[in-house]
């Protein structure tokens, strides 16, 4: 059995709407994100991978409380949103660790074409009505939470 690491963010703009790629591999709307590099921690890989993908700087969405450790030679990390499972061909999945992220800049898209047919800024409730073939399930149950979480914290 085959298990990568990956992470993937879930990119909020200010006004809630969600930053999502056209996948060439897919020929679906899916969140920026992708395999972590050897030794790099999955908060790096998603700020790296958004980066890459979409040329945005973003930062973490709280996802709850954080804590200090007064040990020098220990750190906490970002806590993801979820960490899910998944297979994605015989004998081969993969572990991926999602981040809520809110875009500090949303006008500087800049489309990498090596991965990606298009990449644009949707409202959650459109893409609610999606149907798989435009996004895979799980990817649009991990942007309806994310959503309700953004527009609870908003009140």
């Amino acid at each position: 059995m085959i298990k990568h690491f990956t992470a993937t963010a879930v990119v909020h703009d200010p006004h809630g709407r969600v930053l999502l790629l056209l996948h060439k591999a897919f020929g679906r709307w899916m969140c920026p994100g992708g395999h972590m590099e050897p030794n790099e921690p999955p908060n790096e890989a998603v700020l790296r991978e958004v980066l890459e993908e979409t040329g945005l700087r973003v930062r973490f969405l709280s996802n709850g409380e954080r804590y200090e450790m007064q040990e020098p030679r220990l750190a906490v990390l970002p806590t993801p949103f979820c960490v899910v499972q998944y297979q994605v061909a015989p004998k081969h999945t993969h572990v991926d660790f999602v981040y809520r992220c809110i875009a500090l800049e949303e006008d500087a898209l800049c489309l990498n074409t090596e991965e990606s047919h298009d990449l644009a800024w949707f409202e959650p409730q459109e893409i609610a009505t999606w149907g798989p073939e435009r996004i895979f399930l799980n990817v649009q149950r991990l942007i309806q939470l994310s959503a309700e979480r953004f527009y609870s914290e908003q009140n």
